[in-house]
């Protein structure tokens, strides 16, 4: 009884002796392995851009200016190398946060932007957070983005229009002389209207107070004067949009001499 204890005994012994040198070279090749692929990772920052959807003419040379709930993108691009190679967005980990809430939606292997719409608040900031790591999450780093809220809203400005003109290169108009017997037009153009609601924009054309007939197109205003007329005139274009909940107005003076 004895002897069979102590054979037991030492086979237990060199098990367990067999375990820790076993185990001690799965840990050493394996963190050595993660010390190997740290020291080889290089990070040159996180590129924070964005943009939004409100409407500009295509002549418009400027960006698209942020108006109370308009859709904001904000895309993320690091620059992170790997054994002399940048990593690829989708061989990355990315994890959103917009005002310290995580955006599940959007977070995940590969998923490089957010999207979100603005506060309707012209004073509130909006602060967007991403994540970076790799597959093995060895590595992580941080971008932030602080996006103010624009004071500005939806517009509309009035130029004289010329058909024979690609691109309107004079500045919109608050009043305007004619020549009396000539035709002119005149086009209502609108400024960071959101996309969303520019599907169904109604244009409601007024001379001193009165409505007058639907125009073809909707956004541009004909006016024609008889020889020898002399009229003074307020006219006004009313643009309503996202689904006619808001609306924006542009007056301007008439003056046919």
């Amino acid at each position: 009884m004895t002897q069979y204890t102590y054979k037991n005994k030492v086979k237990n012994s060199k098990n367990i002796l067999k375990f820790l040198f076993l185990f001690s070279i799965f840990y050493f090749l394996f963190f050595d392995f993660i010390g190997a692929e740290a020291q080889t990772i290089t990070f040159n920052g996180i590129d924070m851009l964005w943009e939004t959807n409100t409407y500009i003419p295509y002549y418009y040379k400027g960006k698209a200016i942020i108006t109370p709930l308009s859709e904001i993108k904000i895309a993320a691009m690091p620059h992170i190398f790997y054994a002399g190679r940048r990593l690829s967005n989708s061989e990355l980990i990315f994890e959103w946060y917009l005002n310290n809430s995580r955006m599940e939606k959007y977070s995940g292997k590969g998923r490089d932007y957010l999207i979100f719409k603005s506060s309707i608040l012209s004073n509130e900031k909006s602060h967007a957070k991403v994540w970076v790591s790799n597959i093995s999450g060895t590595f992580k780093k941080e971008g932030v983005i602080v996006i103010p809220n624009s004071k500005k809203r939806p517009e509309i400005l009035v130029y004289q229009y010329d058909p024979s003109q690609k691109e309107l290169s004079q500045k919109a108009i608050s009043s305007v002389q004619i020549a009396s017997g000539d035709t002119a037009e005149f086009i209502a153009e609108p400024y960071f209207i959101p996309m969303e609601g520019s599907e169904n924009i109604i244009y409601q054309w007024m001379i001193n107070g009165k409505r007058l007939r639907d125009e073809n197109p909707p956004n541009i205003l004909t006016i024609s004067s008889h020889p020898g007329s002399r009229i003074s005139a307020f006219a006004d274009i009313n643009v309503k949009f996202n689904n006619l909940l808001e609306s924006v107005k542009k007056s301007f003076f008439i003056n046919v001499m």
